[in-house]
């Protein structure tokens, strides 16, 4: 969780709501990300123990810095399947996030804690990456809209890779609307 910078981003959309001013649908829109993207000054783990151990990132992903430039509040990253190695949604080191619609079923994966962040209202969209349906199994599985876009649309710079030619970054999110309005920004 980014307590503190998610306060400020959320102090800044509100100072622009209250003057009139908005950098678009996405501004104030509380927004969690897959620990596959790089956030400065964090590590980004992909799910795995080992990769815990390497240096912070030195910059924001792509994705991120569209996020930021439309005034989306980034909440925190979420939990992944090791290497983004899996439909099920499991990881040996982190344990799983119960499916929120069933606990005691798997949520899908890789993507599998940006769709329970998004089900259980702690984000209203999670970006996350699909090569295979990480995107798209988690969401289907949890009654949430998953969205995985023509590869290349989306820049994956500063995106842990499972598979360059095939990985592509989307939202979830509970509306086809709200995907729509990520995937603008996003895209750029």
């Amino acid at each position: 969780v980014f307590a503190e910078s998610a306060r400020r981003e959320a102090g800044e959309s509100d100072q622009r709501s209250a003057t009139g001013q908005t950098r678009g649908p996405l501004d104030g829109c509380i927004v969690s990300i897959k620990d596959l993207f790089d956030v400065a000054g964090k590590v980004t783990g992909a799910g795995s123990a080992v990769l815990r151990e390497l240096p912070a990132a030195t910059k924001d992903a792509a994705a991120l810095t569209y996020l930021r430039a439309a005034g989306a509040v980034i909440i925190g990253k979420t939990q992944m399947t090791e290497f983004a190695f899996s439909a099920l949604g499991t990881n040996p080191h982190d344990g799983v996030p119960g499916n929120p619609r069933d606990r005691k079923r798997v949520p899908g994966g890789s993507s599998s804690g940006a769709v329970v962040s998004v089900i259980d209202g702690m984000a209203d969209i999670a970006i996350g990456s699909d090569t295979g349906g990480s995107i798209r199994i988690p969401a289907s599985l949890s009654g949430a809209v998953g969205f995985k876009p023509t590869r290349g649309r989306i820049s994956t710079e500063g995106a842990f890779s499972l598979s360059s030619s095939l990985d592509t970054i989307g939202p979830i999110s509970p509306s086809v609307m709200e995907c729509a309005a990520a995937d603008q920004v996003l895209s750029g």
